[in-house]
């Protein structure tokens, strides 16, 4: 499902400890990635807005296809409802 996700916009910045953020600004929203890697540590925010449709699956489908990519010990999972 990622790659139905339409980009609009991408932006990125590395830092010196080799972390980087990167947001991706999408038709429906946006998708956030913070690193820490002194913390071995990923932040994932997944948010698409539809009034139209629920995107609950599609937002947990990128999510894991995300986590999986990372291949994470360890995952602290949050979902908030934003109707």
């Amino acid at each position: 499902m990622l790659e139905e996700v339409q980009s609009i916009s991408e932006i990125a910045h590395e830092f010196d400890n080799g972390g980087f953020t990167m947001v991706f600004l999408l038709a429906e929203s946006h998708i956030c990635v913070h690193t820490w890697p002194e913390r071995l540590a990923v932040q994932l925010d997944v948010f698409l807005c539809s009034y139209l449709r629920d995107n609950t699956v599609k937002c947990e489908s990128i999510f894991q296809q995300i986590v999986d990519h990372f291949n994470p010990i360890h995952v602290d999972r949050t979902f908030i409802n934003r109707e």
